[in-house]
């Protein structure tokens, strides 16, 4: 039996959209190597779930809650070759803190175990929040915390990105996506300050950069999602966004 790459999402169909879809068409996946549990909710509530006794491990939350993508496997390194967990770091619910990002982090670090985890910042629609394709704009692409929600957050992209709104600059053109791609790697980079010859993402460390602005009520925006191209096969990506 060959081992399929899960991906663990939020629930929204941009999730679906950014995470699996583009995963799928860039990597030249099919869709019979790829599984996706929608999780419904936010990570918190999966904080609250892990964290709580609920379950000891999350290989038991598969086990109870996505029993159609097992099919016979006794556990998840049985049946998944990685497993990529993509959520939204929602600054606006109650239940955020920064030492639980933390806690979820050391948890989910490792795509071949528990599964590794990446949150967007502020959400999945980061990747539509671009001005222009120019990287310097992009690293200094900031949004301010307070008063932030989910709604707000998806008009305000809607009336400034090049992506929504410019003919021509849409995800389905191949050319503007591995543009958008390249915008936020390299942006990955620029906000951990270090030069591109890591193999796989350092999540914690992203989240390290964050702090300095959600200490001034502010995030930095990133589709951290994208990074799993990069963490996939970092040599493939390097050689599409060239």
């Amino acid at each position: 039996m060959s081992k399929k790459i899960l991906f663990v999402v939020e629930g929204s169909k941009t999730e679906n959209k950014c995470a699996v879809n583009i995963f799928k068409r860039v990597m030249k996946v099919n869709d019979e190597n790829v599984a996706v549990h929608r999780y419904s909710t936010n990570v918190y509530d999966l904080y609250d779930k892990l964290f709580s006794g609920e379950y000891d491990y999350f290989i038991d939350y598969l086990r109870v809650n996505a029993k159609q993508l097992f099919k016979g496997a006794t556990k998840p390194s049985d049946y998944f070759s990685s497993i990529y967990l993509v959520f939204d770091l929602d600054p606006q619910d109650p239940r955020f803190s920064v030492q639980k990002c933390e806690k979820l982090l050391n948890y989910f670090n490792d795509d071949t175990n528990n599964g590794k985890l990446y949150f967007n910042y502020p959400m999945v629609e980061a990747i539509f929040d671009i001005l222009s394709l120019n990287q310097k704009q992009f690293n200094g692409r900031v949004v301010n915390r307070l008063g932030l929600s989910s709604e707000s957050y998806k008009s305000r992209v809607n009336k400034i990105s090049i992506i929504k709104n410019r003919k021509g600059y849409s995800l389905r053109n191949k050319n503007i996506l591995y543009q958008v791609i390249q915008l936020n790697i390299n942006k990955y980079f620029y906000l951990i300050n270090s030069d591109r010859d890591d193999s796989y993402s350092n999540q914690m460390e992203l989240l390290n950069s964050e702090k300095i602005f959600l200490s001034k009520n502010k995030i930095s925006v990133v589709n951290s999602s994208l990074l799993i191209l990069h963490d996939y096969n970092d040599t493939m990506i390097e050689t599409l966004i060239k």
